[in-house]
């Protein structure tokens, strides 16, 4: 029989009222597996969660498009969890030493949302954190599969030489063309010679540089700096703009909205009793944000008084990113 205490030393249940705890133990089914044997399989219905009390079970499946093989310890909650849409598990289990899990039924997840409210806060947050994992996986992948058509392009173009040559002539006979017209189309508005000095400056402000171009490695430095700035703040899907925005100089920053009312949530946000429970209750200032809330962070960012901001996500989530993740030094970490 499973013990509160055991249920307590799970990190997503620490701290948990005792009649809260009771409750979910209640509703739960006990499993004992021993060692090699499966408890669940790759396709099965996702109709419940796991809690694992004790040993460790191996998983196998696939996700984010691959083949995937991992542990889940003592202390873990998998399967299905409140809000996910998930229909069949992606992977299947098997207990690599003897183990003690727990099933609670999705068919309880409203009554859960209701009676245990800061638990589902957090199971939440784990979901989130799963949804990072596989858009990461992801988009490693695609990366990986970009870098094999690079790899493929320039041995093209390394054994095709003349190839290379044909497409840059081709190239340059399409840019000779457009400033020909541009030129013609210029000496038709008969400039006056003020209009034509500022024309010529313009030019000159674009092609002519005081000092010297960066070196590759100097290139190359920043580019990774910009990187490792953008994968700090979760923004992986930003690595491919390094190599175009190093060199110029430009601001990178980002806006990480929270739960924000729109046509799509309005009608969840004021008639769904466990939508309002699960979403606005992690939400410190309790309310969803407005569009135009967001659209003011946006503006202030894209003006000129934003000229000395760069590499920051601002978030505008009512408070909900720092009530999940509370700053270091604050009373909640102590």
């Amino acid at each position: 029989m499973v013990e509160k205490s055991d249920l307590l030393r799970v990190p997503a249940f620490a701290g948990l009222p005792d009649d809260q705890i009771e409750w979910f133990l209640s509703q739960s089914e006990e499993a004992h597996l021993k060692a090699g044997e499966a408890y669940f399989n790759q396709g099965d219905p996702a109709d419940a969660m796991y809690v694992i009390l004790e040993g460790q079970i191996h998983a196998r499946g696939e996700l984010g498009g691959e083949t995937v093989n991992f542990e889940i310890s003592a202390g873990q909650v998998t399967g299905r969890l409140p809000f996910s849409r998930m229909q069949q598990l992606p992977i299947g289990a098997r207990a690599v030493t003897d183990s003690h899990v727990l099933r609670f039924p999705a068919s309880k997840f409203q009554d859960l949302v209701q009676k245990m409210p800061e638990l589902a806060n957090r199971l939440v947050g784990i979901m989130s954190d799963r949804i990072r994992e596989t858009t990461r996986r992801e988009q490693q992948r695609d990366r990986l599969a970009a870098l094999g058509k690079l790899s493929a392009g320039l041995a093209h173009e390394l054994n095709n030489p003349a190839s290379a040559a044909k497409r840059a002539a081709s190239q340059l006979r399409s840019i000779l063309i457009r400033i020909r017209n541009a030129s013609h189309d210029l000496g038709r508005r008969e400039l006056t010679p003020a209009q034509r000095a500022e024309i010529e400056k313009l030019e000159a402000s674009i092609t002519q540089h005081d000092e010297p171009p960066a070196d590759p490695l100097t290139i190359s430095s920043l580019e990774d700096e910009l990187d490792s700035l953008l994968r700090s703040h979760g923004l992986d899907d930003l690595w491919q703009l390094a190599a175009d925005l190093a060199p110029e100089g430009i601001l990178v920053n980002a806006v990480a909205p929270g739960l924000i009312e729109t046509a799509m949530t309005a009608e969840r946000l004021h008639h769904d009793s466990y939508f309002q429970s699960a979403m606005l209750h992690p939400t410190p200032l309790r309310r969803a944000g407005r569009p135009e809330e967001v659209a003011a962070v946006i503006a202030f960012l894209a003006s000129a008084d934003a000229s000395f901001v760069s590499g920051e996500v601002v978030a505008v989530d009512g408070g909900w990113l720092s009530g999940r993740h509370p700053p270091r030094g604050s009373a909640a970490t102590q």
